[in-house]
């Protein structure tokens, strides 16, 4: 599986999100990879919650150091977005340069009115294919991360394999599978499923594995719980069946607490 971050993409406000989602992006980024910055024109919001820690200014010169202490001769581009439909904008721009990465800092959002919130992680996977990462600023630019959980069913099992090996080429990380069954557990098969098959590869390539059957009528919900269990680092899922919570579209990334150390890759 060669799959790598060659091309990743930050849709980008200058402020604190901005410098920890450059911050995962080199940290994932290949050698001599390219890392497109697309600018957004912040509009003053009447729902506008929190405040910046620091001036934009020193939010770009944070960035322009972090880029450049990388030693990874990263190629950085700079496209400004302006307009009502910023989503829109950036789906066409990940499409057109085929991006590997999109990578997203999130802070709050809007959980009771998800239609204000500028870009949505899932349906930007969604519509593009690419995967998306969001990271929150309460998560460490120098955590440990340790523990991944992974969902797998068989439309998934392919994509999410290729992500899997992706990431465990820069970071060293435990891979939770889990899968969800009805009705009884001893009646469930599991020769040449894709749970198996992918708890055989990682197995093949040394990777810490464990795997546990789930259950719940509301998979995100037993996900996210499932989570909080393991005390996961990063949890990749698949948009709209494994990651809606609630209405009105409410999804994984809008209930997480600001606190949260939760990396959410949806692919």
């Amino acid at each position: 599986m060669a799959f790598s971050f060659k091309n990743i993409l930050i849709p980008i406000d200058l402020d604190l999100n901005s410098y920890v989602a450059v911050t995962k992006a080199v940290e994932l980024a290949d050698q001599s990879a390219k890392i497109s910055l697309l600018r957004m024109q912040k509009p003053q919001r009447f729902f506008e919650v929190g405040n910046d820690s620091g001036t934009r200014e020193d939010i770009q010169a944070l960035l322009e150091q972090k880029i450049e202490d990388a030693q990874k001769d990263i190629v950085v581009t700079n496209k400004w977005l302006s307009g009502s439909n910023i989503q829109q904008q950036v789906e066409h721009f990940a499409r057109r340069n085929e991006a590997d990465l999109i990578v997203i800092g999130r802070n709050r959002s809007h959980t009771w009115f998800p239609f204000l919130n500028r870009i949505i992680p899932t349906k930007l996977a969604e519509k593009t294919g690419i995967a998306v990462l969001t990271v929150r600023p309460a998560v460490s630019c120098d955590q440990h991360v340790k523990t991944m959980v992974v969902p797998i069913t068989g439309e998934t099992y392919a994509h999410k394999m290729e992500i899997i090996s992706a990431i465990r080429a820069k970071l060293r990380v435990r891979v939770f599978l889990v899968t969800f069954i009805e009705g009884d557990v001893e009646n469930i098969e599991f020769s040449g499923s894709p749970l198996l098959k992918a708890y055989q590869w990682l197995k093949s390539v040394h990777c810490p594995v464990e795997y546990s059957l789930l259950q719940g009528y509301n998979k995100a919900r037993a996900i996210l719980k499932y989570v909080e269990k393991v005390n996961a680092d990063i949890l990749l899922v698949k948009p709209e069946s494994e990651t809606r919570i609630g209405w009105p579209g409410k999804h994984i990334s809008d209930v997480l607490p600001q606190t949260s150390k939760v990396q959410v890759w949806t692919v």
